[in-house]
């Protein structure tokens, strides 16, 4: 079957949304956005003095801003949704606000929302590592599929003493995990949206293993 891919942009008047812009820090702002707002950065940019465009964030994929971050004192991140303003705050320590042209809302990233997300992080990390059984997600939709690394990846948990199951799947409903007790925690390989409490991402799983 043959797939189109049609861009879809949000055409929205960011006019009103701007004037609530107020950031603390002094120094440059980088202007990073979701998918369906990165066209608009150009003319964001010239309703925010001294700032530069970074270009598009994903909840897996800070590269763009990580690679500036020397460069500004804060980011803006136009979008909606706490998932990739958080993690961007997160992975880069730094101030983040956010313009949501949803709500024509602007916010600063609480300091708070940030701890409480490492402290989840590291308390899903410690539970992996006195882990015995593991089972590792794998994602049959497009651009998640991993079928190429996920025996790579299993090897990599296999090697931290741990016994590996891979489980395939289209969707996740939420409480489906349940259904398998043996399983201590699980390895998301796909999007790293997909969270849950007894779950982390092969990204952190990777990290582990290089720091041995």
């Amino acid at each position: 079957m043959k797939l189109m891919w049609v861009p879809a942009r949000v055409n929205v008047d960011f006019k009103p949304l701007l004037k609530k812009i107020k950031i603390s820090e002094k120094g440059k702002i980088g202007l990073v956005a979701a998918l369906q707002h990165v066209a608009q950065l150009p003319d964001i940019q010239k309703h925010v003095p001294d700032s530069i465009i970074v270009g598009q964030i994903l909840g897996c994929n800070f590269e763009k801003a990580l690679k500036v971050k020397d460069k500004v004192s804060s980011f803006l991140y136009i979008g909606s949704g706490p998932f990739h303003p958080i993690g961007l705050a997160y992975e880069t320590k730094m101030p983040v606000y956010v313009a949501n042209p949803s709500t024509n809302e602007f916010s600063r990233i609480d300091e708070k929302e940030v701890i409480a997300y490492e402290k989840r992080k590291r308390g899903l990390l410690l539970k992996y590592l006195h882990a015995n059984k593991v089972g590792m997600i794998v994602s049959v939709k497009p651009h998640q599929q991993k079928w190429a690394e996920c025996f790579r990846w299993k090897k990599v948990i296999e090697a931290q003493g741990k016994e590996v199951f891979v489980f395939i799947t289209n969707t996740l409903d939420k409480g489906s995990l349940e259904n398998f007790s043996d399983i201590e925690i699980w390895v998301n390989t796909a999007c790293p949206r997909i969270e849950d409490n007894e779950m982390i991402n092969i990204r952190e799983v990777i990290e582990l293993s290089k720091q041995k």
